[in-house]
Parts: structure tokens; sequence; C-alpha cells
């Protein structure tokens, strides 16, 4: 979702879509990511993909 909003902001240019894209983003990097270990769930180790989907979305 994050990756979409992007997408969708360097199409339209709409300044809506990077603020929709923040949200999400800053509550998994504060929620979920400690530092070290990306957690899939609350007390659960992430699996690769969740490394990079994240990655990918933040790029």
């Amino acid at each position: 979702m994050i990756e979409y909003l992007c997408d969708y902001h360097m199409v339209f240019s709409d300044p809506w879509a990077i603020d929709m894209a923040l949200t999400p983003s800053r509550l998994l990097l504060r929620r979920y990511y400690n530092g070290k270990i990306l957690n899939h769930c609350e007390d659960q180790k992430g699996y690769s993909e969740d490394y990079l989907y994240l990655a990918k979305a933040l790029l």
C-alpha cells in the first residue's frame, strides 16, 4: 500500500498520497521494528518477506 501511494503521488502530484503513505510507514517502524529485528506481529519474528516488503516500500 505504501509503495502504491508513492507511485500515485509521482503520477498525480497529490500531497495527500504522501501523508497517507507516511502514516503506516511510521507505525510499522515504531511498533514492529526495534533497530535489529522486524516483527511480523506483536510477538513473532518477521519473515524474509516482511523485510523485503518494508524495504521496498521505504525506498
